[in-house]
């Protein structure tokens, strides 16, 4: 699931132009540049959090710059004892394979913010997108949301849109 987050995302990025760098996202006070630095960074932060070692980043080219910083995470959450395995996150020690599930629906919804910022097809990968939505709306308490929390509340959002739409309504986007 996370792998394939990564290339969901990818495939939007790859229509990003240098003319949309600045261009406002559903991310409050991000613009692209932001968004994509955002989606590095948490591919790092990943990284760490499994126990691994940062790598070394390509500069310039923001796609390969994404790809480099995705394939070590996907090695990191491809490795021994991932089930076994409990991370620590600010809001708790959840299991590896929680933070996994959490990882790639931060990744699916970025990839809907970032086309929805550059007007590209927000009807992304559907049944990754339903995997994504089951996995992570149980574990989603009202404690994680409201202002000075990671999400907001969840907004109204038509059954038969896109499950991408409706993921990012159940995360706290107006879609």
């Amino acid at each position: 699931m996370h792998e394939r987050t990564q290339t969901v995302f990818a495939e939007v990025l790859a229509q990003v132009d240098d003319d949309d760098l600045a261009t406002s996202t559903p991310c409050a006070d991000w613009v692209v540049a932001d968004l994509i630095q955002h989606v590095i960074d948490g591919n790092r932060t990943a990284v760490e959090r499994m126990g691994g070692a940062p790598a070394e980043l390509p500069t310039g080219d923001r796609l390969a710059v994404h790809r480099a910083s995705a394939a070590v995470a996907i090695a990191a959450f491809g490795g021994p004892g991932l089930h076994e395995r409990s991370v620590e996150l600010p809001f708790d020690s959840v299991p590896a394979t929680v933070f996994a599930s959490i990882r790639s629906g931060d990744l699916y919804t970025h990839a809907w913010d970032l086309a929805t910022a550059i007007g590209a097809d927000r009807d992304l990968d559907r049944t990754l997108g339903e995997t994504i939505l089951s996995a992570i709306a149980p574990v989603l308490s009202p404690a994680l949301r409201g202002a000075g929390r990671p999400f907001a509340d969840e907004q109204a959002c038509p059954v038969d849109r896109p499950v991408a739409d409706r993921l990012a309504a159940f995360l706290g986007s107006r879609v």
